[in-house]
């Protein structure tokens, strides 16, 4: 422990990537039913989760750790894995230039938001919508700051991508694909505040879709009519 090159952790047993061992026949099956593109994706070990839970849900069968102190080995790697969980860091995931500049829409939404929710009288400046803010506090997303919307808006795009990942290398129609890239904008705009503000349909509705299609021509989903 003093060297460490062991760590002491009080986080249970959980279901992380690490922590999962599967036949080699299921992995193989994994493995040659995804693109070879999704397997080198941050997102992988996302879709190996789902449908590891998807196809053998009632098969899993939970480690019962024994009562006490016990030991397991992993690898640093591993470690790092399971601290950030099978669907990978936002944190973690660096901001595009196109994340910016959409991050620059939503927080000039924010700041019109604030200015038309000020009192006529004797108004603060630092005024705002308790149950917006309330939403964002919950959802830990803000979009107090250019840097902050723009984090919000990693964390939309990743949401989708998760989404789409999942469906790598299937058929998906093209109802299908903005109907969650719909559901997925209208949550986030809920989550930080921004549903009722007037203006930004059109936009919000444009770029759910073009972040969907992108992810869809990334991992490969085919897109029918």
């Amino acid at each position: 422990l003093s060297s460490g090159q062991a760590e002491v952790s009080h986080d249970g047993w959980e279901t992380q990537l690490p922590n999962i061992a599967v036949r080699l026949k299921t992995l193989k099956g994994f493995v040659e039913g995804t693109p070879a593109p999704v397997l080198d994706h941050a997102l992988c070990a996302y879709r190996f989760h789902c449908k590891m839970l998807s196809s053998y849900g009632k098969k899993v069968q939970t480690f019962a750790a024994p009562e006490g102190e016990w030991m397991r080995w992993a690898s640093p790697s591993s470690l790092a894995a399971a601290r950030a969980g099978p669907e990978g860091s936002d944190e973690q995931e660096q901001a595009r230039e196109v994340d910016r500049e959409r991050a620059a829409v939503i927080h000039d939404g924010y700041q019109k938001m604030l200015r038309q929710e000020q009192q006529p009288e004797g108004a603060s400046p630092e005024g705002g919508d308790v149950a917006a803010d309330a939403n964002r506090a919950a959802g830990g997303l803000s979009l107090r700051t250019l840097e902050e919307s723009t984090r919000a808006m990693v964390a939309f795009r990743r949401r989708l991508e998760r989404r789409l990942i999942v469906r790598a290398a299937e058929e998906m129609s093209t109802k299908e694909l903005r109907a969650a890239a719909i559901e997925h904008m209208h949550a986030f705009l809920e989550e930080v505040g921004l549903d009722k503000v007037i203006g930004l349909e059109r936009w919000a509705r444009e770029t759910a879709d073009d972040i969907a299609r992108t992810a869809a021509d990334e991992f490969m989903v085919e897109v029918v009519a």
